[in-house]
């Protein structure tokens, strides 16, 4: 396992390259039969999703794909799989260059949001077009007061998400990481995303 996070009593588990379990991907191709393992390095078990108000499984695709199909503003694009309606659409994680959110707590750093993306071709859920998720650091104790969130932090690295509905937080995300893996730098992703799109100015804003 390379990723857990906890939002509420959701709990996600995310697993990449050689980790991934055949049964995982078994159990996605029954609803999308068209999903082949290899054009993903990454998969998640199924999580419910308040506001889709279904199960959930995340893929990950590799940088090369992610450009091809949302360009070079992505520093990462998953395929989320709604479960029991069967749709399905794309997550495109980016460089936020708006005002700073106000519910974002003092002293925390905001490393990007994620927009949903309908697909051609492929039936969409029309409530992703309702929300947005965004991605921040920052010192564990002042951000599980400010959300009065369970103290719930990994050994290695802590990061939070949120999503929001018209600017408002409607659910809070615990990312915890055991140790250094694929997924656990957000900051190191960060300040290279800003330097290859030339933003370093978001670094010292």
């Amino acid at each position: 396992m390379q990723e857990v996070y906890f939002s509420g009593d959701v709990r996600k588990e995310t697993y990449a390259y050689g980790s991934q379990p055949d049964e995982l991907y078994a159990s996605l191709k029954e609803s999308f039969p068209w999903v082949i393992k290899g054009e993903y390095f990454s998969i998640s078990i199924p999580a419910y999703h308040d506001v889709l108000g279904e199960e959930v499984v995340t893929c990950c695709l590799p940088l090369k794909q992610s450009h091809v199909l949302v360009g070079e503003r992505a520093a990462l694009t998953s395929r989320k799989f709604c479960m029991q309606s069967k749709t399905s659409f794309l997550r495109s994680y980016e460089l936020w260059e708006g005002e700073r959110p106000t519910w974002l707590p003092e002293g925390a750093t905001l490393f990007g949001c994620g927009i949903n993306l309908e697909e051609f071709g492929r039936p969409f859920p029309e409530k992703a077009k309702t929300f947005m998720d965004w991605y921040f650091g920052g010192d564990p104790a002042t951000i599980e007061a400010a959300f009065n969130l369970p103290e719930k932090r990994g050994a290695y690295e802590t990061w939070y998400g949120v999503t929001t509905v018209n600017g408002e937080v409607v659910r809070v995300k615990q990312y915890c990481y055991a140790d250094q893996n694929t997924f656990s730098d957000w900051e190191v992703g960060y300040m290279v995303h800003c330097k290859k799109l030339g933003r370093e100015d978001l670094l010292t804003a």
